[in-house]
């Protein structure tokens, strides 16, 4: 199976996943688990959604990807993603510029797709 565009970039800028959930289990003392958790519509999810909605129709793009999700978080400099890239030693305009180019972001190849 093929990883993700979004999973592969934050590969390619060496970001596991655990190291993204140590970070959040760190920040969240009773993190809410189960089928029914219903997180809050803020604002500032509101807007990153629309950040994200911005982006895709900029690419000319029928889906909401999760490149575009993590660019419009990344738009909302206090969000939870901004605030765990941050915590990691990222710099926010590198990962959006690494999640922007081709190769390793959001216009992967129709292959890449297809085999996924």
């Amino acid at each position: 199976m093929v990883p993700t565009t979004t999973a592969h970039t934050l590969k390619s800028l060496a970001i596991e996943p655990e190291q993204i959930e140590r970070v959040i289990k760190d920040s969240v003392s009773n993190p809410p688990v189960g089928k029914d958790f219903n997180p809050p519509a803020t604002p500032q999810l509101r807007r990153a959604i629309l950040h994200a909605f911005a982006e895709a129709q900029e690419k000319r793009c029928p889906l909401l990807r999760a490149s575009y999700l993590l660019l419009g978080l990344l738009n909302e400099s206090e969000s939870t993603a901004a605030e765990i890239l941050l915590t990691l030693g990222h710099d926010l305009e590198h990962v959006r510029r690494k999640i922007i180019e081709p190769e390793d972001g959001i216009t992967a190849t129709r292959e890449s797709i297809r085999q996924a």
